[in-house]
């Protein structure tokens, strides 16, 4: 059999941050995808010492269950820390989904569509060494045969294809960084005790190890760790005191709405706003997109929340918009997906001529405008309030049809799109 894969060795090798990508995945017996890390040591310290990182495994024959596991000294092959997830009536050869691990100093952890299925901290080796500090590289490949999955029979159905929307990497932080889930629970084990109480005294007094996360220690969320943290502990486990600070919580959905316009509605052509009358709007996800979209309220704001979104299609085609009269393009964005260098969120406009179709003709023209981190912000509104003459390849505006959003984000929420002078 002759299979493929792709591999970002000597090209590009991470170390920490969450690692991500959204595949949809083949089916049949004897077939193995993955997506995985391997140690960029190998060549010089042989494997499993340079440590292996399977953040999606997969048995063409079980479609409905995938295998998150971690390799090392002797954690490895069959004996490779492991933990499987089960799509619950569904399965993963039928539509795309996100497959990623969140890479710490001392920690890592496994997802499936943003779900938490898997943790695995160096306390969890069995005295072994934990070989993950250091740079890995990524492959994606789909194997066929092998021990773990067994030969193709005669049902298997060649040829195969694991479809890979994107392949994502977020930079990682300092040890203890955004990965305060429980204060108190200094043993990392998702619950407060007197062990936890053991452990801190432990770490302040003797020497011990801190916590996995170091904010689980810090019970009364002073950013430090002391003897206090150790009262306010006995104090809740013992005494029924106050609960240990809850940890900070990044904002997934806007807390509130977009600011409301004040541009006179004369003075404005508007695709979807609760302050103006809109035009009509053929679809908001075209058939050729990628991107799910659908209708959210803050409060009682309308917005449209895309996802998943590669690139989005709205499109107005009855009838197409005359923009011809109006000098800027409005746009209210939020997301919380990091929007600092280098990622970047893109807005096409697109006209189609006179005739008013997509024909690759003469008179259809468009242009797309790159938004930075000098413009996007990650957790608040951000005013879009682009000058129509920015689009240089927009050299006609009387039959706009299209608006295209893409770029890095990957869940944008929208508001108050109009043209107006």
């Amino acid at each position: 059999y002759t299979s493929a894969r792709i591999v970002t060795r000597n090209r590009y090798e991470p170390t920490y941050g969450r690692i991500e990508a959204r595949i949809k995945l083949p089916t049949g017996q004897g077939l193995w995808p993955a997506f995985w890390l391997l140690g960029n040591d190998i060549g010089t310290v042989g494997w499993p010492q340079c440590g292996e990182i399977d953040i999606m495994e997969y048995r063409g024959q079980e479609p409905a269950t995938l295998f998150g596991t971690l390799h090392g000294p002797g954690y490895s092959g069959g004996a490779g820390i492991s933990q499987t997830y089960v799509l619950e009536n569904d399965r993963f050869d039928t539509a795309f989904h996100t497959f990623a691990v969140e890479w710490e100093v001392g920690v890592i952890r496994w997802y499936v569509d943003d779900v938490l299925y898997h943790t695995v901290v160096p306390s969890d080796l069995n005295g072994n060494e934990w070989v993950f500090d250091h740079p890995f590289y990524i492959i994606l490949n789909v194997a066929v045969g092998g021990n773990f999955v067994g030969p193709p029979d005669p049902s298997t159905v060649f040829p195969q294809t694991m479809r890979v929307d994107y392949v994502r990497v977020y930079s990682g932080g300092a040890a203890g960084d955004s990965c305060c889930i429980l204060r108190g629970d200094v043993n990392d084990n998702g619950t407060i005790t007197s062990a936890d109480i053991i452990a801190l005294v432990n770490y302040v007094f003797k020497g011990g190890p801190a916590s996995v996360c170091t904010d689980h220690g810090d019970v009364n969320d002073n950013a430090t760790i002391t003897s206090s943290d150790i009262i306010a502990l006995v104090n809740y486990v013992f005494k029924g005191g106050a609960a240990p600070a809850e940890c900070p919580v990044s904002a997934t959905v806007p807390s509130g709405p977009a600011p409301t316009p004040t541009i006179q509605p004369g003075d404005v052509v508007s695709l979807f706003s609760d302050a103006y009358t809109n035009v009509p709007v053929t679809t908001w996800s075209a058939d050729w997109d990628e991107a799910d979209v659908e209708d959210y309220l803050i409060g009682s704001d309308s917005t449209k929340k895309f996802t998943n979104l590669v690139f989005s299609g709205t499109e107005f085609l009855a009838p197409t918009v005359d923009a011809s009269a109006m000098t800027h393009f409005h746009m209210d964005v939020w997301t919380p997906d990091p929007t600092d260098a280098p990622a970047v969120f893109k807005v096409k406009l697109v006209d189609f001529g006179a005739n008013g179709v997509w024909d690759g003709g003469v008179d259809d023209v468009e242009h797309e405008i790159w938004l930075d981190e000098n413009t996007m912000n990650t957790g608040s509104w951000v005013s879009l309030e682009i000058p129509l003459a920015d689009f240089t390849g927009l050299i006609t505006r009387a039959h706009l049809a299209q608006l295209l959003l893409s770029g890095d984000p990957d869940t944008v929420y929208v508001d108050n799109i109009y043209f107006h002078r």
